[in-house]
């Protein structure tokens, strides 16, 4: 933990490895598209864990028993880091329901501290949201983040004086599309972001 920086040099990470329930996951029910081929999964993933060795990243396992959810390799979404510890979410697609209980036994397991957590009818996932830097936190407010969550982590946040800025965004293709905020923004460097420019919010344009 100790994170507020989507540029910063990697030093750890937590992450999860391939399952058997994303191997064998039906992609119309979970809307992975027609490019999702289960054979390159084991490949793809040990090229992605060579490139962070080879960058001297530590890596920490997170290992859940009978691990039915396929969307938990994405271990970016049921959870978000701050300065302080780890903001425990509430993802807003329906089957990812309760995955934040992983990353709850991870931090735990790992002594990292648990900030908070969204708690009823908020719900946010982590591809919504992004540091643009050390003391604002950006979110994006659409299917899988809704106005509830984003109160529920601007009052988190206030005692460690983040400012919390949130926009709505576009429907594109509906609920179905996984359409989240870093869908649109990337923060590559200080002060330099790729962007899907027809789709940001105006909004966002005008603050970066």
């Amino acid at each position: 933990f100790g994170v507020s920086s989507m540029v910063s040099r990697l030093k750890t990470v937590g992450m999860l490895k391939p399952m058997e329930a994303l191997k064998r996951a039906d992609p119309n029910k979970w809307h992975y598209g027609q490019a999702f081929d289960p054979s390159k999964i084991e490949s793809n993933y040990s090229s992605f864990i060579k490139i962070l060795t080879h960058f001297d990243v530590e890596i920490l396992w997170m290992t859940p028993k009978n691990n039915e959810n396929a969307d938990s390799i994405f271990t970016y979404d049921p959870s978000f880091m701050t300065q302080k510890g780890a903001i425990l979410l509430s993802p807003g697609k329906s089957l990812r329901k309760g995955e934040e209980k992983i990353h709850e036994e991870f931090y735990k397991n790992n002594n990292i501290p648990i900030i908070g957590k969204l708690s009823e009818s908020a719900i946010a996932e982590g591809g919504d949201m992004f540091w643009l830097d050390n003391e604002t936190l950006v979110i994006g407010k659409g299917y899988r983040t809704n106005q509830i969550g984003v109160e529920q982590i601007r009052r988190i946040l206030i005692p460690f004086n983040v400012r919390v800025i949130s926009f709505d965004l576009p429907f594109f293709k509906g609920p179905e599309a996984c359409l989240h905020m870093m869908s649109l923004i990337s923060i590559v460097d200080e002060k330099k972001a790729l962007v899907y420019s027809s789709l940001l919010p105006t909004s966002l344009v005008l603050l970066l």
